[in-house]
């Protein structure tokens, strides 16, 4: 993918500040995602929306970050560890350019309103969630008769809250439990609102999951 801005975005691009991306691992996140709508974008940032694009880099915390740019405009984000590919289905993607290169991509955004929805995939061993009351709360066996119910996975609407959904399931005989958390967000995009919706979403991961 290339992004070309107009001759006025020569200074800014210049003058780019790093992009900052999440501690993904020290949350036990596998996967964070930021897909925005570009409100009313200028003239020269319109240009970029003319036809669908992508561009994956991997930068040296060995993270792959794709940049997705659509006609409706449409700013995607994934960072994700490789740890993803390996635990799902999912290719371990190839990269076409370096990381400095998406960020130049990704900064001729800088500065645009944007509302975005927002997603992290968690990953974690049932041990290390034996004190949680949300684990707790759905870990609720029933018996009827001689029949037994308990829950191995579902969502739950939050309103309210940071956050407004959870969908939870228990993977390899209940040894796992993945959480993909959701919220969203309006606001100006610049070079620290990945890990600052990231911080957010992790706030609520340990106010609601984790906590004891």
């Amino acid at each position: 993918m290339c992004l070309h801005a107009g001759s006025n975005q020569v200074k800014r691009e210049e003058n780019l500040m790093s992009f900052v991306l999440p501690s993904l691992e020290k949350e036990c996140c596998l996967r964070f995602t930021v897909c925005s709508h570009v409100m009313r974008p200028r003239a020269s940032v319109k240009r970029l929306f003319s036809k669908d694009s992508e561009m994956i880099a991997k930068n040296d915390s060995g993270y792959f970050i794709r940049l997705a740019v659509g006609t409706g405009r449409h700013v995607h984000v994934d960072v994700a560890r490789p740890a993803f590919f390996t635990d799902s289905e999912t290719q371990t993607p190839k990269t076409d350019c370096s990381w400095p290169q998406l960020q130049k991509a990704l900064g001729h955004f800088v500065g645009e309103k944007v509302e975005a929805r927002v997603s992290g995939f968690f990953l974690l061993p049932i041990n290390n969630l034996s004190g949680s009351e949300f684990v707790k709360l759905l870990s609720v066996e029933t018996k009827i008769a001689s029949f037994s119910i308990k829950l191995t996975g579902g969502t739950l609407t939050l309103s309210g809250a940071p956050i407004n959904r959870i969908r939870w399931n228990l993977r390899k005989g209940g040894k796992e439990m993945v959480f993909d958390l959701r919220s969203v967000f309006a606001g100006a995009l610049d070079e620290a609102y990945l890990v600052d919706l990231f911080n957010t979403l992790v706030s609520s991961f340990r106010l609601f999951i984790t906590e004891k």
